[in-house]
């Protein structure tokens, strides 16, 4: 997963279609990690091939979603874009890519318009660990 941010404190979220739900989603970008690949090249394969954006990405962390039904990990990394111009070809399911406020996305969670774990998990991992930065410095 890619918590990707820009200058001006906005985070990248795609919003795409989820069939098992039946609903539309915001999202950090995230993707699957091919064989032989390591997770930072998947996230920054994913995220061009997603986005078009590109970011220096730096590992916060990771964390089991749904540790009693799968083994899959998820890796977190968070980042400052280096170019920041959204594609206009959309992948798969993705049907819009914008940039939000923290503000957003905290109004959006506690609405309900964001209800995808990774996402939530991901955003909580990142404010720990620079929770944790912080008050160590």
């Amino acid at each position: 997963m890619a918590i990707v941010e820009r200058a001006d404190g906005k985070f990248l979220m795609v919003r795409q279609y989820r069939f098992p739900t039946d609903k539309y989603s915001w999202e950090f970008p995230m993707g699957g990690i091919e064989k032989g690949e390591s997770p930072e090249v998947a996230m920054e394969r994913e995220l061009k091939e997603e986005t078009g954006v590109e970011a220096d990405l730096e590992l916060t962390g990771t964390f089991f979603p749904v540790a009693g039904l799968s083994p899959i990990k998820n890796y977190v990394f968070h980042g400052r874009a280096t170019k920041e111009k959204i594609t206009d070809r959309f992948v798969d399911e993705i049907v819009e890519i914008k940039w939000f406020s923290l503000d957003e996305i905290d109004e959006m969670i506690l609405s309900g318009e964001i209800t995808e774990g990774w996402t939530i998990g991901s955003l909580g991992l990142l404010r720990i660990a620079q929770s944790k930065e912080k008050n160590d410095n």
